[in-house]
């Protein structure tokens, strides 16, 4: 074979895996990947409590602008290190990015979680910057002001431990210091959390010193090309050769063609691996949903759970919703809201029974009562909202659930997600959607509860009593308890009415 035949050849097969690895990429985005440093923070971090690990984990916008972005994936995010540190002198530091109206805690002990110690830095004056302790729900046990305040951009955070003496600095200057010998005890373990979708906030350049100054830990979230594969090299290979030799060898002009289309696929690849990367810009995904009928199958296994037949003459409360109906995001069963409900001195002599199911909306609501009003309970609660993306439809829905049953008490609650910028309540989904069920809870068998009122705007700044989500929708336990003492005034009066 001579020279030009072989290298005519060579451009074929390397034009062959570039279209492959191109038509690849659109699918899986192998390449930004690879070219990522996902696997280290993989290795390195892991979430607490969330639903959506995997999502975060695995997406490219996690380290965009070679920084740890905790507004990926909408946002409030908790990641620390997958490492103790059992050290009597450590130096700690790394920046913190703010954007306006953000704020971010950074942990400064997560060895315990049920006694965590930590900072808020923040520009948000609805959560000012703070020194905390919270227990393993989330509650605050303890917070205070700090002495100083972020700045928008880029901020230094330092923090040297000299056991038992805690000394914090933020951008050269003293916030806070105080001894903790209780949290030299035991190793150290530091971690990030906080920020949403609109008002980002990052981590970068992390370093860990020993007493002698050693470095023992750092991070710079950059990009790092040790996980290539080989369909990866064999595309920028193929990007090389086919510059070099296309013009000069290639004579057929379908093969040019092919080849001029396979890699005008792989520049846009390119520009997805800019927004990826290097804009943080959010892009929205197909996402793996639950489909209607696996909802359906879900809420038949629940009905065949329960045993009624023992319950005939006891008097019950139906629960109806979605994935907030059934906890996800408490740290076990018993420390849900509907678990704290019925845990409830007052509700002893009640069976209350719970069909929450993932991602049920109103539509599914009407299913469920269909195969379960024939049990005559004497309330029905529903926590809704979140799942359902047409108010109107959602309207027509709970009208049609509430007036088919014009006999049956119904306690309506608005599914409540997690905010950072009071203002905009009014825009959120959840509050539009019970909005537009004024008319019905004007009704004499309908009581509506607006938990956003609760939470936002009571006097006792419930939203600022700890920490009380898991990311933007689930809350964590300490929130699960929230919702419970929200809820439980009104269901407490209800059933004394009935």
């Amino acid at each position: 074979m001579n020279q030009t035949k072989f290298w005519l050849l060579l451009t074929y097969v390397i034009t062959a895996f570039t279209c492959f690895s191109s038509l690849y990429y659109f699918k899986y985005l192998p390449f930004s990947k690879s070219l990522s440093s996902l696997e280290h923070l993989r290795l390195d971090y892991f979430r607490q409590g969330g639903v959506w690990d995997d999502s975060y984990l695995d997406s490219p916008q996690a380290i965009a602008k070679n920084r740890l972005n905790l507004n990926a994936w909408g946002g409030f995010h908790e990641i620390k290190i997958d490492n103790f540190f059992k050290e009597d002198k450590l130096s700690l530091s790394y920046d913190v990015i703010l954007s306006e109206n953000s704020y971010i805690y950074l942990y400064l002990d997560r060895s315990n979680e049920e006694n965590a110690i930590g900072i808020r830095l923040s520009l948000n004056k609805e959560y000012p910057s703070i020194f905390f302790r919270r227990n393993g729900k989330g509650k605050f046990l303890e917070k205070k002001a700090l002495q100083v305040e972020g700045k928008l951009g880029r901020n230094k955070f330092e923090a040297q431990f000299n056991n038992p003496n805690i000394q914090i600095n933020i951008n050269d200057s003293k916030a806070l210091s105080f001894s903790s010998k209780e949290h030299f005890e035991d190793e150290l373990l530091f971690a990030w959390g906080g920020s949403s979708e609109v008002t980002p906030v990052s981590v970068d350049n992390i370093k860990i010193l020993n007493g002698a100054g050693q470095l023992i830990y750092e991070n710079d979230f950059s990009l790092k090309f040790e996980h290539f594969e080989g369909i990866d090299i064999a595309v920028v290979i193929g990007i090389m050769l086919f510059i070099i030799v296309s013009t000069q060898l290639i004579k057929d002009e379908k093969l040019k063609l092919t080849a001029s289309i396979c890699f005008l696929l792989f520049f846009i690849q390119s520009g997805l691996l800019y927004r990826f990367y290097l804009s943080a810009e959010y892009i929205e995904g197909e996402e793996d949903g639950v489909t209607k009928a696996q909802i359906r199958t879900m809420m038949k296994n629940k009905i065949d759970k329960f045993e009624f037949e023992s319950a005939r003459n006891t008097q019950k409360i139906f629960f109806y919703g979605g994935s907030k109906t059934v906890g996800v995001g408490a740290r076990e069963k018993e420390e849900t809201w509907v678990k704290l409900l019925e845990a409830k001195e007052s509700l002893k002599n009640w069976r209350l029974y719970n069909f929450g199911t993932i991602s049920a909306d109103s539509s599914d609501f009407i299913y469920l009562h269909e195969r379960l009003k024939h049990h005559q309970p004497e309330l029905i609660v529903i926590l809704s909202g979140v799942n359902d993306h047409d108010s109107k439809e959602y309207f027509q829905n709970m009208r049609k659930l509430t007036q088919g049953s014009p006999i049956q008490k119904f306690l309506l609650i608005q599914e409540s997600t997690y905010l950072d910028d009071f203002s905009a309540i009014e825009q959120k989904n959840t509050y539009r959607n019970f909005n537009k069920l004024k008319p019905i809870c004007e009704f004499d068998n309908v009581e509506c509860l607006r938990v956003d009122d609760k939470l936002y705007k009571s006097k006792e700044s419930l939203y600022d009593s700890g920490i009380l989500w898991v990311e933007w929708i689930h809350s964590n336990s300490y929130g699960q308890e929230v919702l419970f003492e929200i809820v439980a005034d009104v269901l407490d009066r209800k059933v004394r009415a009935l």
